[in-house]
């Protein structure tokens, strides 16, 4: 059933219902969303099924007096522990229709459906939905074609509306005529029949219920219906009693509450007094008493309390026949007297029960911490004797002082005190063991505690005198301890100066360089010793200081002050012959150490020449094109320049480099040209702040590069004064990174220099096209020009051309003088591609991005 077809059946089962309550104070709601939203209807509803009186509603027609009505009915709904999951006043006052719907269902469940109780034989709380359906699943039980498992299928043929009919008055339905097949009229045969037969609302249609999935709380609505008319009609069948029976038993009646009265106003007086009795705590403080008070309790239990206790239960047989006769005979039930009744018997039964169990855990408790009383009393007199005796064994060993001659013996000595120190300290937790006793008896109330604290007081002050004594001797101890250390300290020093000055006279001075270091590295530990031993001394020294201004009378120790100058006298004259013999053999290997490094240095300078006498003179130009390129390598421009050149040369190739005027291309390259320039200035400034910018090999590299750059863009003007400013400015850069080089080393590399920037020029002239004149700049920084062809460069891999030809995938041509009449059509296009050239060259536009490469690319090269 789809959501929309629900609803509407729900609105007509609940509709009818409503009307079926009102209909007794002549009431009717013919629109359920509209007629409930004043809430007037609503609280005349729930009077009706509580019978309860919820108050006048509002009379009024606004709004707010709507909402005053709904939400009184819904707070009723509350007090009568009715659960509202989001619905509220404004939501009935809207017309909500699925609030409305679910107010309507929670008030049939709570006054129709929550009260439907069935017994079975399991024990187990069942919800008013399943015993709704134990209901009718034990009424239909039998039926044939019959099956009731839910609410909503198993009732869409009509057999089980008609089978409950017949299962409570067989003769006004015939259920044996009906079928499956003929659902329609068996469910408007049974609704007609509940209907005019059993006086039941027609909740429900026959079109609603003959679905394939009917409405499951519509069907619950109405067979909750027929559950309350079929409970209403047991009755209850009342038998006649015979009266000359109960006119018998009244006087026998009369005659137990008589003999009840009496018999439970002697119980409740007994109980009263014993159970005073029984909570007081009383108790004798010796065990003796304690445990005569405990016989008693035992006495009471066992001799006292049981014939009461059959006096109890003798009542509570009377009042039993009391009440059964009084009920057979459907006489007026007997109350006994305020104090006199079971309960109250019962009620102080359980107080004396509480009060005897309270009784005799007190007692048992008493008893037990009486006799652990007695136990700790024993216990405490038997340690109190042992610990006197130990600690007067342990004052006489305390007071003797053997200590020794020596730093030997007297750390022996040391060792046996602090072993008995220890075994005091030790000793401690027995002796607070004993003063823990007595505190407990103390705490405890022992009868004979005075005698106890007594003697711990005795204990206590022994054992003060005891620790008084060890810090005392541990204090002398330590004094003589502290002398035969600094005695010791002096000896050792002594003997490590001898050992150090066998090692300060030897003749061994280093036969090479690596000796001489290591022995002056070894000579700076020693003399780094000698300068912590110093310290040492000194701290001796102070300490022997100390002693000597001691007073042996004042401090209780005897102290050889003679013993101690002849010791400091030793130290210090050992002391000051090591510093000079220290001294000497410095100044012996510093002159050793000159002596090699000189030998090294002229080794040196004799590898280096050797080395680049071979590297200049030799004559190995490469076997094949892999060792040349590898040859080649070691004096190329670096790789950045290239890169960034063959960039440039590919944008202009992009926007139709071939179609450029020749007057652009030479203003491109002299912006170029400039920027180098502007470049290398800022890499200079740069070294003038920071001299680790740039080294020797880095400055070597940039030459190279520079002029390189210099040689393809150089300066281009038509002036001689801007090419002369030009020229000065090159040079200057040129001096500027000359003076990095020492001049030795510039000496040597500048001709290898110039061969390789003259060749390096040539083998590029082919890849960067229009960019490069070699003999014009050549000649111009005085480069040498490139020699005629000899019979060996004809076997060259790549043969070098004074004009290059244009590269195939560079088509950049050195020869546009001929301005045709295309060109001229086609100028605005070529000016608009060589703008968007000149804006995404990186070069051109990015000065710091090459001085930042050059410095890497030179680290990289020197690397």
């Amino acid at each position: 059933m789809f959501i929309g077809e629900r609803e509407r059946v729900q609105k007509k089962t609940f509709t009818k219902w409503v009307n079926s309550h009102l209909i007794r104070v002549d009431a009717r709601v013919n629109e359920l969303y509209q007629d409930l939203k004043d809430g007037r209807k609503l609280i005349i509803l729930l009077e009706i099924l509580s019978g309860e009186k919820i108050g006048k509603p509002a009379r009024g027609r606004m709004r707010i007096h709507m909402m005053e009505n709904v939400e009184k009915a819904l707070q009723f709904l509350k007090v009568q522990k009715v659960h509202l999951e989001n619905i509220g006043a404004q939501d009935i006052v809207d017309g909500n229709p699925r609030l409305t719907l679910g107010l309507i269902w929670t008030i049939i469940l709570r006054f129709q459906i929550q009260d439907i109780i069935i017994e079975s034989d399991s024990k187990e709380k069942r919800s008013a939905k399943e015993s709704l359906l134990l209901w009718c699943q034990s009424k239909t039980s039998g039926y044939r074609n019959v099956t009731v498992t839910n609410f909503t299928t198993s009732w869409s043929d009509g057999l089980a509306f008609c089978a409950i009919i017949h299962k409570h008055r067989p003769d006004i339905i015939p259920y044996e005529n009906f079928t499956k097949s003929t659902a329609p009229e068996n469910l408007q045969t049974a609704f007609d029949v509940a209907e005019s037969d059993l006086g039941i609302a027609p909740l429900l249609d026959a079109s609603d219920v003959n679905v394939d999935f009917p409405d499951e709380k519509s069907i619950m609505t109405y067979v909750a219906s027929y559950y309350q008319y079929f409970a209403k009609m047991k009755t209850v069948e009342v038998s006649g009693s015979r009266i000359g029976k109960v006119v018998e038993k009244v006087c026998e009646n009369n005659k137990l509450i008589t003999e009840y009265d009496v018999n439970a106003d002697e119980l409740i007086k007994w109980i009263k007094v014993t159970t005073v009795t029984l909570q007081e705590r009383d108790f004798a403080n010796t065990l003796v008493g304690v445990q005569q008070q405990m016989m008693e309790f035992n006495q009471y239990r066992t001799q006292e309390k049981p014939p009461r206790f059959t006096q109890k239960g003798n009542l509570e047989v009377q009042m039993f026949i009391l009440t059964s006769n009084l009920r057979e005979n459907h006489q007026k039930m007997y109350s006994p007297p305020e104090g006199k009744m079971i309960s109250d018997i019962n009620k102080g039964w359980d107080e004396l029960e509480r009060a005897e169990h309270e009784r005799e855990v007190a007692l048992r408790d008493e008893l037990i911490r009486q006799e652990r009383l007695e136990m700790l009393a024993a216990k405490f007199d038997r340690k109190a004797s042992m610990r006197t005796q130990w600690l007067k064994e342990n004052k006489r060993l305390v007071s003797q002082d053997n200590f020794g001659n020596d730093l030997t013996a007297v750390e022996a000595a040391m060792k046996k005190h602090e072993a008995i120190e220890s075994d005091i300290h030790a000793y401690e937790a027995r002796i607070n063991a004993c003063v823990a006793l007595s505190e407990e008896l103390d705490k405890e109330e022992y009868h004979d505690v005075q005698r106890i604290l007594v003697k711990k007081d005795e204990i206590l002050k022994s054992w003060q005198e005891l620790l008084e004594l060890v810090a005392a001797r541990r204090a002398r101890l330590e004094k003589v301890m502290r002398l035969q250390k600094v005695f010791q300290e002096m000896i050792n020093a002594v003997d490590w100066m001898d050992d150090i000055k066998a090692s300060l006279q030897s003749e061994d001075y280093g036969r090479h360089l690596l000796d001489v270091e290591d022995l002056l590295q070894k000579h700076s530990m020693i003399e780094a010793d000698i300068a912590a031993q110093e310290d040492r001394i000194k701290v001796a020294d102070d300490q022997a200081n100390l002693f000597l201004e001691m007073e042996p009378e004042v401090e209780d120790v005897d102290i050889d002050k003679d013993q101690i100058k002849e010791h400091q006298a030793e130290m210090d004259s050992s002391y000051k012959e090591l510093l000079d013999l220290a001294q000497v053999r410095r100044a012996r290997l510093e002159e050793s150490l000159a002596l090699q490094k000189f030998y090294r240095d002229v080794d040196e300078e004799e590898i280096w020449i050797s080395e680049k006498d071979t590297f200049l003179s030799s004559t190995d130009y490469g076997r094949d094109l892999n060792t040349t390129m590898f040859l080649l390598k070691k004096h190329e421009v670096s790789s950045y320049v290239t890169s960034l050149l063959f960039s440039l040369c590919e944008e202009i190739n992009r926007v139709g480099g071939h179609a450029v005027d020749r007057s652009i291309l030479r203003d491109l390259v002299r912006g170029l040209s400039e920027d180098v320039l502007k470049c290398y200035e800022n890499l200079l400034a740069r070294y003038k702040k920071d001299k680790d910018v740039i080294d020797q090999n880095r400055a070597l590299q940039a030459i190279f590069d520079f002029k390189f750059l210099s040689s393809v863009f150089g300066d281009r003007s038509k002036t001689e004064d801007n090419n002369s400013s030009y020229k000065s400015r090159f040079e200057k850069i040129v001096e500027e990174l000359e003076d990095i080089v020492d001049p030795f080393d510039l000496n040597v590399f500048s001709p290898y220099i110039s061969s390789n920037l003259n060749k390096h020029l040539q083998r590029c002239g082919v890849l960067f096209g229009v960019l490069l004149s070699i003999d014009k700049h050549s000649q111009f920084y005085g480069m040498p020009q490139r020699p005629g062809r000899g019979p060996q460069d004809q076997h060259n891999v790549m043969p070098i051309a004074i004009n290059p030809v244009r590269f195939t995938l560079l088509p950049l041509s050195s020869h546009h003088t001929e301005k045709s009449e295309t060109q001229n059509t086609k100028h605005t296009e070529t000016d608009e591609n060589t703008n968007k050239m000149t804006c995404n060259v990186p070069f051109y536009k990015h000065q710091e991005f090459l001085m930042n490469e050059i410095l890497l690319d030179t680290a990289s090269q020197e690397s």
